[in-house]
């Protein structure tokens, strides 16, 4: 038997081990969530392993981490997430010279989104060095591309250090003014309303200091939305600017004290052209529940949120019970006329999507003309994706029935089988085929170009016509040009029918930011295209970016296609302020010398 001594002895020597054991265990399950922990944030494609532990790593893992050393190592990432950490991890390490020679890099990426979505964020690092550089760096950059880096850059300059960030914003042009307004108090989200309107005030612009006072009132909504809704409408910003605020405050409103506030906030605003939007998110539930109650509501107001709350409840009416909405807006007065006639067409449609036989059978009960015709080729389209059999007997049932709904009827069928909806056109009158013909294309050229084409090579030219092959080339052009191409050669030797399928060449290769392709396949028409032909890109360019346009100039074939574009340039842009939103001095004076 243990003495007294010996068993507090024993007690202590025990009561200093467990803690200790446990102090050991905590440490030994510490370690492995550190290894484990360590492996995580090496294996992440946004996090980087720090230098000194790159060599431990390395035994660790079966794969070695790639650390990008300009913007060309970006293109081995395939997916944008792993692209934009890896351009982020380069960039940390970047210092001011070497930020300049990515943004040099980064003029020469494609498409347009990646290439600003990447000069944004080397923007934002340059911002961190040095700011006014950055700054000074944006002016490299056309004016319509440039918003989104200044934005970039006040975004870091207006957190780092604000009074500089002001100080500097005042000096600049006014639209870059308003963008690094914009940034810096979206960054600040401590100012005062007084410090708000006082800086918008400094830059004037007083309705960026609006649109955050707009936002502050939303946010005071919840307790009393009828003095935020009156703070709105005594503002100064037209009501119709302020649409997606009072349609959130009213609902807040509605909450509180029913429905019946909305026809005295409607009143407050009868000027206002399109008050669907703050209608919308109120009448929309109480119409999906009771369409007739909704319905009858609408006549409580007046004017034109008589006739914004009409079409909200007959749309979602028509959903449910076509025709019962159908009668009810057969005897709803409402001017102008067109008002009724467009509900009648809004009914006609969904009934035509939801119920294709009924409303193919029904409609003409309610519809007539061009609106029925166009209506019942939608019901059609929908029955022929079921049975192509029951829409050609439907169809058959209908008096010039193949003239008026044909074209409906072999669009929608050449989208599933093509050959059969051919082999029905063929059985049809000569008179009719070219507009059937016309329908098919579309679906025609998407499934089979090659057949496409033989289809309308088959098919003689009338006089005053155009050979069908353009419209293949058209349509195909748009998804693929380099096969649109390789079919040029084939078009038949028509004037007008060549000259329109390059010109809707030239327009696609436009379009797709491809100009330079476009001038050259121009370059190689006869002389007697070439007019019409480059009148066609020069437009088609101009409309997808003018700064474009400027930049192949020097590249038109002749004098007479500089000067065209030159006038594009000069007569659309304009000599005065506006121009400089796209071009230097140096570039306007360039445009001037071709004229």
């Amino acid at each position: 038997m243990l003495s007294r001594p010996r068993r507090v002895l024993t007690w202590f020597c025990l009561g200093m081990v467990g803690p200790a054991m446990l102090c050991g265990i905590g440490l030994w399950a510490y370690g492995l969530f550190w290894t484990n922990n360590e492996q995580v944030v090496a294996d992440s494609p946004d996090n980087v392993t720090p230098a000194g532990r790159q060599s431990q790593s390395k035994g660790t893992f079966e794969h070695k981490t790639f650390y990008p050393t300009d913007l060309k190592d970006l293109a081995t990432f395939t997916d944008d997430y792993s692209r934009e950490v890896a351009l982020r991890t380069l960039l940390s390490s970047s210092d001011q010279q070497r930020v300049i020679s990515l943004l040099e890099q980064a003029k020469a990426i494609r498409p347009d989104e990646r290439r600003t979505a990447t000069q944004i964020q080397i923007f934002r690092r340059f911002a961190v060095i040095n700011p006014v550089e950055a700054m000074k760096h944006t002016f490299d950059i056309a004016w319509n591309r440039r918003e989104p880096l200044v934005n970039a850059i006040f975004l870091e300059w207006g957190t780092a250090d604000l009074n500089a960030a002001i100080a500097h914003a005042k000096t600049l042009g006014s639209a870059d003014q308003r963008t690094a307004l914009v940034a810096i108090l979206r960054i600040r989200d401590d100012f005062s309303e007084d410090r708000i309107q006082e800086l918008a005030l400094e830059f004037g612009h007083e309705s960026v200091g609006s649109d955050v006072l707009v936002q502050i009132q939303i946010d005071r909504a919840f307790n009393d939305p009828q003095s935020a809704w009156n703070a709105l409408l005594e503002d100064a910003r037209p009501d119709n600017f302020q649409i997606p605020s009072l349609a959130t405050i009213l609902e807040l409103w509605v909450a509180r004290e029913g429905f019946d506030v909305v026809f005295e906030a409607m009143e407050s605003i009868p000027e206002m052209d399109s008050p669907m939007g703050i209608l919308d998110p109120i009448l929309t539930p109480i119409a999906q529940d009771d369409p007739r109650r909704a319905f009858e509501l609408v006549n409580e107001f007046k004017e034109n949120a008589r006739r914004v709350a009409a079409f909200l409840v007959v749309g979602e009416w028509a959903e449910t019970d076509p025709a019962a909405a159908f009668d009810a807006v057969s005897e709803f007065d409402v001017r102008p006329t067109y008002v009724k006639e467009n509900l009648m067409q809004n009914i006609g449609y969904a009934w035509a999507e939801n119920a294709p036989y009924e409303a193919f059978s029904i409609l003409p009960k309610y519809l007539s003309g061009y609106t029925l015709q166009w209506i019942q080729g939608n019901a059609l389209q929908q029955i022929v994706r079921e049975s192509p059999e029951d829409a050609v007997n439907l169809l058959n049932n209908v008096p010039n029935g193949v003239a008026e709904l044909g074209g409906a009827l072999v669009e929608e069928w050449a989208s599933s089988d093509a050959r059969s909806a051919l082999n029905w056109i063929g059985l049809q009158e000569e008179a009719l085929r070219p507009a059937l013909l016309q329908s098919v294309m579309p679906a025609l050229v998407e499934k089979d170009p090659d057949l496409a084409l033989s289809t309308a090579l088959n098919q003689s030219i009338a006089e005053g016509q155009l050979g069908l092959e353009y419209e293949v080339i058209r349509i195909l052009a748009r998804t693929d040009v380099h096969r649109a191409t390789e079919m040029l050669p084939q078009v038949r030797d028509h004037e007008d029918t060549k000259k329109r399928a390059y010109s809707e060449l030239g327009r696609a290769l436009a379009n797709k930011y491809e100009s330079t392709a476009a001038i050259e396949l121009g370059s190689e028409l006869p002389e007697s295209f070439q007019d019409d032909y480059f009148r066609e890109i020069i437009n088609a360019i101009y409309n997808t970016d003018r700064v474009e346009l400027y930049e192949i100039l020097d590249l038109l074939p002749k004098s007479k296609y500089q000067q065209e574009a030159a006038r594009y340039l000069i007569w659309e842009t304009g000599l005065g302020a506006d121009a400089h939103r796209y071009f230097t001095d140096e570039q306007l004076e360039k445009i001037r010398n071709f004229q």
